[in-house]
């Protein structure tokens, strides 16, 4: 006598790491398991692409922040030089200067000369001062790059933990799987003796 077999087909998934391989038989994997499975590899690539955006956008910062400072060193090394030039100038400014006062307390004319060399020395003064300036924006927009330097930095170092954290997620499931595999490869040859034995039953009816 024969008997009519149905086949059943179990559908195992890895469990979460809050739980337990005790019975694999629990681990019926349902559609809100896989799209949440499916979910979490989609995190982890925008995770990855986040962190290699991140990398680009610091070493941009970086050699903007070189170009600035290599800027700044020139427009100091500038300035020393001017600086020079105005100690001179302004030594001889001061000597003009007194020269001029004692003229027009004497009533004595003005030379011409000598008042072209005073608007010269001014000239020079707004020339500094203009330099100066630019310096101090240059010290600020290189204190902001560096401070968004900084910030990527700590971004980046946010989401490589994250990814370490994934990665670490990721190798524990896969551990689960080759776990639960050999389990499901044990129970499916259980069940290939036990329909053997079914079937030997079967022939000797």
């Amino acid at each position: 006598m024969n008997r009519d077999k149905t086949v059943y087909v179990l559908i195992f998934l890895w469990p979460r790491k809050t739980e337990k391989i005790n019975n694999p038989e629990n681990k019926v994997i349902t559609p809100e398991q896989l799209n949440s499975l499916l979910e979490e590899d989609d995190t982890l690539i925008e995770l990855q692409e986040g962190i290699a955006s991140g990398r680009q956008k610091l070493e941009d910062l970086t050699n903007d922040i070189r170009v600035k400072e290599e800027q700044l060193r020139t427009l100091k090394s500038k300035i020393v030089e001017k600086n020079y030039e105005l100690k001179e100038k302004n030594d001889e400014c001061t000597r003009l200067a007194n020269l001029i006062s004692e003229k027009k307390q004497t009533g004595k004319p003005v030379d011409v000369q000598m008042e072209e060399k005073m608007e010269e020395c001014t000239r020079l003064d707004g020339q500094i001062l203009e330099k100066t300036k630019i310096n101090d924006d240059l010290d600020f927009q290189i204190k902001t790059k560096a401070e968004k330097r900084n910030l990527v930095d700590r971004e980046i170092t946010v989401k490589n933990q994250k990814n370490k954290d994934r990665d670490s997620e990721m190798n524990e499931k896969s551990q689960e799987i080759g776990r639960l595999g050999k389990l499901i490869t044990e129970k499916i040859q259980t069940t290939q003796i036990k329909d053997i034995q079914i079937k030997e039953k079967d022939d000797d009816y």
